[in-house]
C-alpha cells in the first residue's frame, strides 16, 4: 500500500481548504505535528513545486540575469575545475 502524503491527513476547519489553512501563519494543526513530520511536509511541498517549476515563467529580469551569466561563462577562458577535484579538496580539509 502506498504511503499517504502527510498533507492529505491534516484536518482543517469545516469548509476550509488545505491551501487556506497554509495561508495563515503557522497553522495550529501544523504546530501540533512532531518536527520530523513537519520537515517531511515541507519536503513533500517543495517536491511538488519542483515538479511543476516549468509552469513558472521567468521574469524579464531573471531572463536577463541568466543571459548575463551565460555570456560571462562563455567568455571566460578559465575552464574551472572538475567536480571530482573540488570534492577531493573538500575531503582533505575535513
Amino acid at each position: 500500500m502506498a504511503e499517504q502524503p502527510l498533507h492529505d491527513s491534516l484536518s482543517c476547519a469545516v469548509g476550509e481548504s488545505i491551501a487556506g489553512a497554509y495561508a495563515r501563519p503557522m497553522n495550529a494543526n501544523l504546530r501540533k505535528l512532531p518536527l520530523d513530520e513537519r520537515i517531511r511536509l515541507v519536503e513533500d511541498l517543495w517536491d511538488s513545486i519542483a515538479a511543476e517549476q516549468s509552469l513558472l515563467p521567468l521574469t524579464p529580469e531573471q531572463r536577463a540575469e541568466l543571459d548575463r551569466r551565460l555570456d560571462a561563462y562563455e567568455s571566460d577562458e578559465n575552464a574551472g575545475r572538475s567536480a571530482g577535484d573540488v570534492v577531493a579538496d573538500i575531503r582533505k580539509r575535513l
